[in-house]
């Protein structure tokens, strides 16, 4: 048996289907418009903090350009990049096969085992052979009492050289600026003949000539090479990348 509903009936349910077909409709339309514009604000957020972060960097970047241009003019910075130029001139004092042993023993012992697990370099093919580059990592680092990281506290060398002499002068102001300014090291290098002639932090590098061995290839060779072809720009950025 067919239900009939009286044509008032009929009219009601059919608006009222209609209603909520409406509302729904309008409800899912609102929702869709809410959720584009969450996403607008978001994304706009995002960009935001994009632009911020990135003004920041270039802010770090700028004021670490003018830092560095500061003291590379710095007339005593000048001073020191003189001295030791004149001191290594001068002689580093008696070498020898005694002292090239005592660095390959020091490097074997002290730094090879830093490089992690795997099989470590031959410390002969690591540790210096070039007569200058022997004398002063034998002074700073194989003599140098102080802990492998803790290098730069010591101040003079213990065989009076006049290299000695002038490090003592200038290092300690030297040191104090790396660490005011927050620098992992600082170098001095003769740009005649590409001699690292000093560091702050005193590694591996110190007293090397960086278009010699494996050390073209470096960072720091590249920052040089790039400071020596285009010496008007004052200071060279290099991308950040493994040091060796």
């Amino acid at each position: 048996m067919a239900l009939r509903f009286p044509l008032r009936r009929r009219v009601a349910l059919w608006l009222a289907a209609i209603a909520l077909i409406a509302g729904g409709l309008a409800g899912w339309l609102g929702y869709a418009s809410s959720r584009d514009s969450l996403r607008a604000a978001a994304f706009h957020h995002l960009t935001s903090l994009r632009e911020s972060r990135a003004r920041c960097v270039e802010g770090w970047f700028e004021a670490l350009r003018r830092t560095v241009s500061t003291l590379a003019e710095s007339p005593s910075t000048r001073d020191a990049l003189d001295a030791f130029r004149s001191a290594l001139a001068a002689g580093v004092g008696p070498g020898g096969a005694q002292l090239e042993a005592d660095v390959r023993d020091w490097y074997a012992a002290q730094l090879m085992p830093r490089f992690g697990a795997g099989p470590a370099p031959d410390a002969g093919t690591q540790a210096p052979a070039e007569a200058t580059a022997v004398a002063l990592q034998h002074d700073y680092l194989v003599a140098n009492e102080h802990p492998l990281g803790g290098k730069d506290a010591l101040d003079r060398g213990a065989r009076g050289t006049s290299y000695d002499d002038a490090h003592a002068r200038h290092h300690p102001r030297l040191r104090t600026t790396s660490k005011r300014y927050g620098f992992y090291d600082l170098f001095l290098v003769d740009v005649a003949t590409r001699r690292v002639i000093y560091t702050v932090f005193k590694e591996s590098d110190f007293g090397v000539r960086l278009d010699q061995g494996a050390w073209p290839a470096t960072g720091l060779a590249r920052a040089v090479d790039q400071a020596l072809a285009d010496p008007t720009k004052g200071v060279h950025v290099i991308d950040y990348a493994p040091y060796g």
